[in-house]
């Protein structure tokens, strides 16, 4: 996903790092990200992911075409075969930094991050349903 302020300089940086073969972009940063996305090869999409987008076009789709395109309503589970990865090394997406010092830089996150993440939340997000259930015998 990228954000309004990253330059074309800098997203020529980023975009060399990373090698994206999708980028999601908010319209606001869409004219930079397309200007740099047709010099990238690697880059088959910029998904452009507001509703009311005036930029799509061959490589740039909005994010409802995007879905349509690749959702696969023939999907057979019984014919599928489940893909072995390895969690702790398999790239999930890349943050990037914004570049504040220097050139925007890369960070991996891998399955295993996003799993922890999620469950770590999960658990901060029932601890406080029962945080909120035991206040609600208190008065103020």
């Amino acid at each position: 996903m990228i954000k309004k302020c990253l330059f074309t300089g800098e997203l020529k940086h980023a975009f060399g790092l990373s090698q994206p073969k999708i980028v999601f972009s908010s319209s606001h940063a869409a004219k930079n990200v397309i200007s740099v996305a047709g010099n990238f090869d690697c880059i088959k999409h910029v998904v452009i992911i507001d509703e009311n987008s005036n930029f799509c076009n061959g490589k740039v789709i909005s994010m409802k075409s995007f879905i349509e395109k690749y959702s696969n309503n023939d999907f057979d589970v019984v014919q599928h075969t489940k893909q072995t990865i390895n969690i702790e090394e398999q790239t999930a997406m890349i943050f990037l930094s914004s570049g504040t010092t220097g050139n925007p830089k890369g960070v991996e996150i891998t399955q295993k991050n996003i799993i922890v993440c999620l469950r770590s939340y999960l658990e901060n997000l029932k601890t406080l349903r029962q945080y909120d259930e035991s206040m609600k015998n208190f008065s103020i």
